[in-house]
């Protein structure tokens, strides 16, 4: 967990932030739950399907 609320430090200092050692935990702690809900929404995606921005023209070629 040191490694984090470090790691965040920096990140909030580039973003010129200068936050306390309490709200880098608070922060580390909805990253976390926020990489959580991103990790199980990646899960429920089937690699069969074709995201949203790719679609196929009349040729049959796929495009981005």
């Amino acid at each position: 967990m040191n490694d984090r609320i470090d790691e965040l430090r920096t990140l909030a200092e580039r973003a010129g932030f200068n936050l306390t050692e309490q709200e880098l935990k608070d922060v580390a702690g909805s990253v976390e739950s926020g990489r959580a809900r991103l990790a199980a929404l990646r899960a429920e995606i089937i690699e069969t399907e074709e995201p949203a921005n790719i679609f196929r023209d009349p040729s049959g070629a796929r495009k981005s």
